[in-house]
Formats: structure tokens, sequence, C-alpha cells
């Protein structure tokens, strides 16, 4: 028997419009519709937010694809107050009777009613009851609020044991339907969804009318699949009775006792069907004036709208019209919509493709895949639903429109969103419109003080909300260049947020995350162990560290809740895996558990994401958890999540951003420090020997620090023996032509130590050139390796480095007996505000050895554009320098 959950009932009816669809006679006479929406008590936050989205999306229906007049529509909710966008007030028992008996006064004999019902109910004494906020109805008394009602009334009844529901309700003039049979069918039933989905199909079907006999049967059959699908036993059987005998039918066939009356009743007054309407002339035109950039396509419009219920609810409806331009922008056509089935469902309205010549070509809704969001090491709600747009040539126009709903699941009394505005494609319309209820309040800010597109802003206020509408034009795309700043950066951000300050932030994730870091006998054993003999904190939280870094798997648990909230760290010590905010929780925990206090939670957004807005809180802006601590007056930034970083050591995603740590008695933003040069090294130091046939035979010894070590760990450590030496021979041969590897090993590889240690020893015939008595040799120094990054001419965005850094070599090389050095090339030494290159060379004549050293220092993580020409010339002298040559000559 499923739980107490949110219990909707629909009361709905509209007035004096046309008839559309409905019969000749209908229209003639004016028959009037008329509205009401009554929800009742959630009984827990998955089906509150269910029955809440099921309600939003049947009154948007109602509305905007069934005629029904907006200002005829009353709702009574059971969880939202009267600050909710369309909440006339609480749906008591007191309360549904007295708009049922104003109702009654105001409906006539030709009026229809509708009545929709969905939620929980149960059967106990004898009697089937909804559950609704204080007092809940029974059938009986639920029925005699319809005595002598006028007008024709059609009443679905989608909770469990609605079956009863069907005999106090039934009388002629009447179509009641039922989620189930008069029996014990009480689980959780599915037909208010399937009802919503036969409704919105019946809406694109050029050949469906919209009766309700139509409506019934295709919301039972997609019922029943819904079970197949699910590979269930079908535990609710849905009825219908026309005839006023309370009995029901579940086929409607020629033969039956019931459908005739059904079969004759519309939905609404009207059924809009597929959008077929004669395309606008300047819609086909639109878009010209980008046509000197050259874009793949152009976005005409851009609209989303997000509305959010006292409650936290929330609907956004998004509207994307694109113009194809050329078979770049071909890509546009293959739509991808992520949603989060924790907290949202994703529906979509409409797609069309719209022809330069005018014509309409409708997707197929049998073309919508719905597909788990699988990544990498990574569980998670995440889905996405995927089309691809019928008839896409140049010229032609893309429209498609979906719906999400859902609910916070996070801070849940807050609501957050940051827009991005450029894109890769020019945008001739975007505009945002918020809807909140009069009772809240939000803050709003653009990222960039002077906007680089046209805005107008508009704030209006309604009987229950307010309105803020951010309409953008004329929005140039972005400069498109490699290694630039994430795109969040380079685009203007519309962030919007009701979270009142950052403190509440922390006070939020403070109470997240109580209990978490508890511990027990099997972790307090181990970190016992690996602490064993070691007197400093220092010591200790390096072996802890490493001991995480090592033995718990990364995998991403972004299920439910667990978005932000850590798993207790008992589970992830038991478990052995969890992703980055588990590991660092259970990190804190073993510090803890060692006497190293202090350890702090941190947020933080990766350099894959813009900076966060110190001024604005919202929880979007953050990617990524680490934890920090303070020892010895030292601050330590510690992640474990790749477990390739040493103690000490940050990784350079992580470096030089802005974060927020929880800390004990506050939340407070810390620059997370950049590495300097010294820090991530790479120091080369080569004994070669050189033959008179050119042959050189070389051992190396290359040590790595910082983000070097990093990296080397993350490309060897675990790879096998034969992979890795093949990856290491085709590194030498990159260095060094035709090099052999004949033997080599690492140290600091398979553990986290400050630093690794690569020693090498290897052959490589015909290195140097030999032309009667010369040896013509390109001294193997040290490479900078950076000719890449400065191809262009000019920038217009920052140049993005990564990290800094300091190469040096140091070479000793021995000549061939009999030899000189005809020339010596100059010692050379170059300094920028940025970096510096430092080269020296010296023959030592009676050993017989050429001795070279160069030293590369890059102290930047980033160029600007204004920078940009002098780095460029810099490293291109660097790379010209190196290219350098030393004339052997035999005596």
């Amino acid at each position: 028997m499923s739980k107490a959950v949110f219990t909707f009932l629909v009361f709905l009816v509209s007035m004096n419009l046309s008839a559309g669809e409905a019969s000749e006679g209908d229209a003639a006479a004016g028959k009037d519709y008329y509205a009401l929406v009554i929800s009742g008590i959630g009984g827990d936050l998955k089906h509150s937010e269910k029955y809440q989205r099921i309600a939003g999306e049947l009154r948007e229906l109602l509305k905007s694809d069934y005629g029904y007049a907006e200002e005829n529509i009353i709702y009574l909710a059971g969880d939202a107050g009267k600050s909710d966008l369309h909440v006339k007030g609480r749906s008591t028992k007191a309360n549904i009777a007295s708009e049922i008996a104003e109702l009654k006064g105001r409906a006539g004999p030709n009026s229809q009613t509708l009545v929709f019902v969905v939620g929980h109910a149960n059967y106990r004494n004898k009697a089937a009851k909804l559950h609704l906020p204080g007092r809940d109805i029974d059938a009986e008394d639920f029925g005699k609020l319809f005595e002598d009602f006028p007008g024709k009334l059609v009443l679905v009844i989608t909770t469990p044991v609605s079956g009863f529901f069907m005999e106090p309700l039934t009388g002629k003039g009447r179509v009641i339907v039922t989620a189930t049979k008069a029996g014990m069918e009480v689980s959780e039933t599915y037909f208010p969804e399937a009802f919503i989905d036969a409704l919105k199909e019946i809406r694109n079907s050029d050949e469906a009318t919209g009766d309700i006999a139509e409506l019934f049967a295709l919301a039972r059959r997609k019922t029943e699949e819904s079970f197949k699908l699910r590979q269930m036993v079908l535990t609710e059987h849905s009825m219908l009775d026309d005839n006023g005998d309370g009995a029901g039918t579940r086929e409607l066939g020629p033969e039956s006792d019931d459908g005739e009356f059904a079969r004759s009743l519309f939905f609404g007054p009207k059924k809009t069907g597929p959008v077929t309407a004669a395309v606008d002339k300047g819609l086909l035109d639109a878009g010209r004036k980008w046509e000197k950039l050259r874009p793949a396509a152009v976005v005409l419009l851009h609209d989303i709208e997000y509305t959010v219920h006292s409650d936290l609810t929330y609907r956004i409806k998004e509207r994307k019209q694109i113009k194809i331009l050329n078979k770049r922008g071909h890509v546009y056509s293959d739509v991808i919509i992520f949603y989060n089935t924790a907290y949202e469902t994703l529906s979509i309205e409409s797609a069309r493709t719209v022809k330069p010549d005018g014509k309409v070509h409708e997707l197929n809704p049998r073309d919508i895949l719905d597909v788990k969001a699988t990544q990498s090491m990574m569980y998670t709600d995440s889905r996405y639903k995927r089309f691809s747009m019928p008839s896409v040539s140049e010229g032609c126009i893309i429209d498609y429109t979906f719906v999400k709903t859902g609910k916070n699941l996070h801070l849940s009394k807050d609501f957050w969103r940051t827009f991005t505005v450029e894109k890769k494609i020019p945008q001739e319309k975007f505009r945002i419109t918020f809807n909140i209820p009069k009772t809240r309040k939000i803050t709003y800010k653009f990222t960039k003080n002077e906007l680089p597109f046209k805005l107008d802003k508009e704030e209006s206020e309604g009987r229950y909300s307010r309105t803020f509408v951010f309409a953008m034009e004329d929005i140039y795309p972005l400069t498109q260049e490699p290694k630039s700043p994430p795109v969040q950066e380079l685009s203007t951000r519309l962030i919007v947020t009701s979270i009142a300050s950052w403190d509440h932030v922390w006070k939020w994730y403070r109470e997240l995350a109580e209990g978490a870091r508890d511990s027990d006998d099997e972790m307090k054993k181990l970190v016992g162990e690996i602490t064993k003999g070691l007197d400093s904190d220092v010591e200790k939280a390096r072996a802890i560290y490493d001991w995480v870094s090592g033995s718990i798997r990364y995998v991403g648990l972004e299920l439910g809740k667990h978005g932000y909230q850590p798993h207790k760290a008992t589970s992830i010590f038991s478990n052995k895996f969890g992703d980055c905010k588990d590991k660092a929780t259970l990190l804190i925990s073993m510090l803890e558990v060692a006497g190293v206090e202090g350890g702090s939670i941190v947020l933080i957004p990766t350099n894959i994401m813009a900076q966060v807005d110190v001024s604005t809180a919202t929880l979007d802006q953050f990617n990524h958890v680490i934890a920090t601590i303070v020892i010895d007056g030292r601050r330590y930034w510690l992640d474990t999540t790749g477990g390739e970083t040493a103690f000490g050591d940050i990784p350079v995603s992580d470096q030089g951003r802005m974060v927020f740590v929880i800390g004990e008695e506050k939340g407070e933003f810390l620059l997370v420090p950049i590495e300097g040069p010294s820090e991530n090294l790479l120091h080369n130091r080569s004994e070669l020997e050189l033959s008179a046939d050119g042959t050189v035979t070389g051992r190396d010894v290359v040590t790595y620090t910082g983000a070097f070590a990093t990296a080397f760990r993350r490309k060897y450590k675990y790879e096998s023996l034969d992979a890795q030496k093949r990856v290491l021979e085709d590194v030498l041969s990159k260095f060094m032509t035709a090099a052999v590897l004949k033997e080599y090993n690492i140290e600091g590889l398979n553990s986290l130590a400050d630093k690794i240690v690569y020693t090498r020893e290897y052959t490589a015939e015909e290195y140097a050139p030999v032309a009667d008595d010369l040896i013509i040799l390109n001294v193997p120094l040290q490479k900078i390796g950076m000719l890449d990054l400065v191809t262009a001419g000019e920038r217009k965005n920052s140049l993005v480095v990564g990290q800094t850094m300091m190469r040096k070599g140091e070479v000793a090389l021995t000549i061939p007996e009999g030899y000189g050095v005809r020339n010596k090339p100059e010692d050379i030494e170059i300094r920028k505000d940025f970096g510096s290159y430092v080269e020296r060379y010296e023959f030592d004549e009676e050993a017989g050895v050429i001795k070279c050293e160069n030293a590369f220092t890059f102290d930047r993580v980033r160029i600007t554009p204004g920078e940009y020409a002098d780095f460029k010339a810099f490293i291109e002298e660097v790379a010209k320098k190196q290219r350098r040559l030393v004339i052997l000559i035999r005596h």
C-alpha cells in the first residue's frame, strides 16, 4: 500500500468560449465551461512534487490547448498558500464545499463541468476517503456535494480505491472515470500521468477528436503500456460509467453499456491540434543581418519562462527558434535536453521544422528518445530526451518547446538559476521571464557592468505574484579561440536567486552534513595503524591523505539529495568508494580520529567554470568539493579526488579559484593560491656520449614535482608494464630522434611522493649527421614545447596556459676523441614580465665535454590579449635559439 501522498481534486470548467471541435449544437447554444483546481496535502516530498506537477501541467493544457479561460480557473491547494501564483485558498473540506456550492449557482443547464481528482485515497471501515488538509472527505459526502448540479458533469477520479467513488457520483447526464475498479486496488496509480500524456497526444493529433470516450481509452492503454514496460503486474483497472447505473465498463465497444454519452462530450471548448498555421514571411527572412559573420546558425528566439510557486515547485517553459545557415549548423538540429529524475519531469510540447518555402514538418513524438545520462564513474539521476529535427536543410528554421517541472531538493526554501547569455552563434532575441510568489524576494545581477547587447527590463505585480522580464536583443557570438577561458567566464551571466546571503548557504551545508563525519571502531583501528610512529600532525595528515587518495575509489553518486549531501564517513570507509564530497568528508573524519582537528569542507568552482560572484549567493557557481586544514600555521588544500596529487600540492584545476569554506563558526571566501614556478619543476640532467658515426648513448635523470608529477602519475601509473614502456619510448623518440629505450626506473610513481624521479638509459643511432670531418649536433636541451600556443597572429581572449612552471636542463656531452668544437653558441638571457629563458654553454677541451644548461621560468597561468604579441615573440625567439647547432670538427 502506498504512503499518504499529495491529493488533487481538479474541478474544471470554462465559460463563453467558441466550441472549436465540439458539436455544432453546443457551439450554437453557447455552451459554458468553468474551472476549479483543488489539491490536497502531500505525504512526502516526492509525491508532493509529483502531484503539484500534474496539476500544473493540466492547468497549462486547459489554458493553452483546450480553450479554457485563465480567469475562470480557480485553484484550492493543500500545501501551497495564497501566495502561489494561482491559489485562491486551502483545499479544506469546507472550502471545497463552498466553491462547489458557488459553482452550482453559476452553472446552467447548458454548462459542462469537469472534475479531476488525483492523489491518495484509502479504504477503511467500509468507506473510501480522499486525503485533504484537516478532515478527509469520503466518497458518500463527496457525492452529496454534486446533488442537483446543473448541466453535464464529467468526473475523473484517479486515486487508489477510486472505484468506490463511482456509485456515489453516478447519475444521468454524467460521465464518471475512475483509475481503479470497485475493489481493493490500493496501490499508487499511474493513471493520472497517463491521462495527462493522453491529453498531449490528442492535442498533437490531426485525427483525434478530443471526446471523453477517446481520452479514456487512450489513457487506459497508456496505463497498461507503462506496467508492461516496467514488467509489473497490472494493479489498477480504469473504468468508465455514463449510463447512470454506477457499474462501469473497461472496454468501450459498440455493444457496451457505456460510452455513447461520453462520445458526445468533449474535454474542452476547443482543441488546438498541431501547430500548422501559416508561417510569417518575416520569420523566413530573419537572420540576414548576421551574414557577414558567416555563422553556422542564428538563434532567432530563445524564450524562457521560469515560474516558481510558493511551495518552491517550479515550472520552466523554454522555446527555441534557430535558423540553420549552412551544413555546420546541422549540429543544432540534434537536440539534447537534460533533466534530473530525482526532482524533475520533462515533456516536449512541440517540435517542428519550417522549410524555406514555408512548409512545416512536425516531429513525430515516437522519435523522441528518453535516455539514461550515464557517464564514466558516475551514478546519477540525470536523463535526457533526444531527438533529431525532421527535414533539415540550409535556410530552414527549427522550432521546439519543452517544459520542465520539479522541486528543489537542496536548499528547499530557496531557488536560484544562472543563465549564460552569449553563445557560439548570434542571437536576435533572448527573453527570460521570472514569475515568483509576491511574498518571495529575489536578487538578480548581470555579471558585466557594460552589457554588449540591448536590454529591456520590466517588473510587474499581479494578484498573487511578481514578474520580472529580461528582454535581450542583438547578442553577438563569443569569439572562439583555442585555450580560451571557460564559456561561463567569457559570457555575460544573469544570476537570479532567492538565497538571502552566503551565511544561509553555510548554515544549510552544516545542517546537511550533520553527523556525516562520525567514525566507528574499524575506522579508528585503521587510523591508528597508518599513523603509528608518526609524531607531527603534518606526518599524520600526509599518511591519511595518501590512504584516502589511493584506497577510496572515486565514483560519482549524484543521486537525489546526494548531489550536495555527503554520505556518512563510515559508509564511505566501508564501501571504499565515494564522490568528491564523500572523499573530503571521510578525509576530515579520519584526521579528527588522529587528533588533527580543524578540517573544513570547501565548495569550489574548478577552472572550467567562472569565478564565484561573491555578491550573489547561489549553489550552481560550484562544481566540486575538496577539504582544507591549517597545521602549524600553514593552510593545506586537500583534493583526493583524482588520486595523483601529492600532499601539499594543489591540482591545477583548483589553483587561483575563489572558494567557500564551510568552517565550524562561519563560512568564508578564500582564494586558493597559484603555485609558483619552482613548485612545478621538470628538471632533466643528461650524461651523453657521442660516437664518431653520430650515435649517441645517454643516461637521463628527470625529476618532476607539482603539476608535472601529477600529470606524469596520471599518464603512467595505471598502465601495464608493456604499455608503459611503449609510451615512454614514444615520448623519448620525440625528444631524441630514433632513440631506443634500454633501461628505465621510476621512483615515486606508485606512491604520492613529493617528487617523481625517472631514470632512463638509451641509444640513438645516427643522432648527429656526419659530413666528412664534421659532426653537426643539436644539443638535446630541455625543450619548451609551447609553440602550439602561439600560432594565432593576435587574440581577443586571454590565452589560458593553465599552470606556472620551471623547466631546467643540464647536459654533459662527451664528444668523440679527435674532435673539437668549431663553434660554441653564445649564451642568451631573455627576461619578460611573465617569465624568462636562460641558456649557457661551456667546453672543457681537456675532458672533451660540452656542458650546456637552460632554464625556462613561466609565472603566469594565463596571458592577456594585450600581452599576447610580446609572449608570442618570446616563445618564438626561445624556439629559434633552441634550434642552434654545435659543429664538431676532426683535428
